[in-house]
């Protein structure tokens, strides 16, 4: 968190790529029980976090593909 800042940017992505697609589509990117996320899920979370490092210009960023 301390290079994402305190909201946490992985966060704000991949909660507005859930309010694009919605409630119903959401659903792929979770397992049954709605906490714990799905590979599909895991992938979008992983999306974030880049999109956030790269967005915040963090040292880390290089590290990415």
């Amino acid at each position: 968190r301390d290079v994402l800042g305190s909201r946490g940017l992985g966060d704000v992505y991949k909660r507005q790529a859930l309010d694009r697609i919605g409630q119903e589509g959401a659903k792929a990117y979770y397992n049954r029980d709605h906490t714990h996320t799905s590979l599909k899920g895991a992938q979008l979370n992983a999306q974030g976090i880049a999109e956030g490092l790269r967005a915040t210009d963090s040292p880390l960023a290089r590290y990415l593909k």
